[in-house]
């Protein structure tokens, strides 16, 4: 797989949304408004050939542009 060239904005909002954010959280967090979210979660998307949220996220994972930590309970 190619990897994408993603601007920090775009990588920046990619990583809080996988870590669970909302757009309007991470608008909120980055000093931006949330339809400027939408178009960098986009933009990453088609960057990605992704058909989803959950399919981008999926794929940045497998290029190791996201790191995935596993938490087992005791």
């Amino acid at each position: 797989m190619n990897l994408p060239q993603l601007a920090e904005r775009d990588r920046q909002c990619l990583r809080l949304l996988a870590d669970g954010y909302k757009d309007e959280d991470i608008a909120t967090r980055l000093g931006i408004a949330a339809r400027t979210v939408r178009f960098h979660i986009d933009k990453v998307k088609r960057a990605f050939g992704a058909t989803s949220r959950v399919h981008m996220i999926a794929l940045a994972i497998r290029a190791n542009m996201l790191s995935v930590v596993f938490c087992v309970a005791t």
